[in-house]
């Protein structure tokens, strides 16, 4: 096995990890946010069942139900939130990645988009984030010359596709497309 064939390979076991991480860390906010919105509902369910229940009661039983009450609106606005934060994609600097490579770090920003992208906005999107940082002048050419190398140097092995003149997908969507 040649080193080039040995660190494509390495990259690719990577860049397989670094997925797998990400889909994990997303199931997992998504099933705390799911627990921490039942366990709010149930919360307001009892409390709405107390406030029928003791709708005619004493003073005091009312006094300590109004405190309740009060309670119950601060966790309908926090069920509320949750509910936003389930409907919205969990965004990608929210994942904790390791120093990444241009080439990793293109591959991710594209895998979460979903849809090719201009080699700026590839750029803007991994600086942003926070998981890659260009000591060059200009990270936007530098990030297209890395993916453009590796289409040149690669060609159908290599895991991006020019779409259109400076925009770059994944090939595994268009093998995908080809099934």
């Amino acid at each position: 096995m040649s080193s080039n064939e040995s660190s494509t390979l390495k990259l690719n076991l990577r860049r397989t990890r670094l997925c797998h991480i990400a889909v994990a860390s997303e199931a997992m906010c998504r099933e705390t946010r799911t627990r921490k919105c039942k366990t709010i509902e149930l919360e307001l369910t009892a409390l709405a069942e107390l406030n029928c229940e003791y709708a005619d009661s004493d003073r005091d039983d009312r006094l300590a139900l109004d405190e309740l009450n009060a309670e119950g609106e601060e966790l309908k606005q926090k069920l509320a939130v949750l509910h936003r934060e389930q409907k919205k994609p969990m965004p990608f600097r929210d994942v904790i990645w390791p120093s990444l490579s241009a080439h990793e770090v293109a591959y991710a920003v594209l895998r979460q988009e979903g849809r090719p992208l201009h080699y700026d906005d590839i750029t803007d999107r991994a600086i942003r984030s926070g998981c890659w940082v260009s000591h060059g002048r200009t990270p936007s050419h530098t990030m297209n010359s890395v993916m453009s190398t590796e289409i040149a140097q690669q060609g159908s092995e290599s895991c991006f596709v020019r779409t259109h003149p400076g925009f770059y997908g994944l090939r595994e969507w268009t093998d995908q497309d080809a099934t």
